[in-house]
């Protein structure tokens, strides 16, 4: 082994956090509200990550949306995302028309900021209601 390998083993990985690590999990996930009646989980991926291209909020080529986790009986879904800061832009989208439902978007109740993020997105979207709460 040379002295290259011997120092890149040494490297500790895992204090970085990553796309998916469970330490910022909380951080990455939306409340989407006012779902239409019958939505798919993958419809609603699709939507939202179509939503941040188009609207310049994705950081980076592939989907911005992880996952996502609906709650039929109640209307509601949550949303997983890749980067804290797509999160935190996918909230402008609050107020955005999904067939036929205007979409209530905030964070989850259990959120907690991460130390040096903004909560704010840096934008308004367009067909959105800024500010309503």
């Amino acid at each position: 082994m040379c002295i290259r390998d011997s120092i890149v083993a040494d490297t500790p990985q895992a204090a970085v956090p990553v796309v998916g690590s469970t330490i910022t999990r909380q951080a990455r996930r939306l409340y989407v509200g006012n779902i239409p009646f019958g939505v798919t989980e993958e419809e609603m991926m699709e939507f939202f990550n179509q939503q941040m291209h188009l609207s310049g909020l994705a950081q980076a080529a592939g989907n911005p949306v992880l996952a996502c986790q609906i709650n039929l009986d109640k209307n509601f879904a949550f949303l997983e995302f890749r980067s804290i800061d797509e999160t935190t832009q996918a909230m402008a989208f609050d107020g955005i028309n999904f067939k036929g439902q205007s979409l209530k978007i905030r964070r989850p109740h259990d959120y907690q900021p991460m130390p040096g993020m903004t909560d704010n997105p840096s934008m308004n979207v367009p067909g959105t209601v800024p500010g309503m709460f």
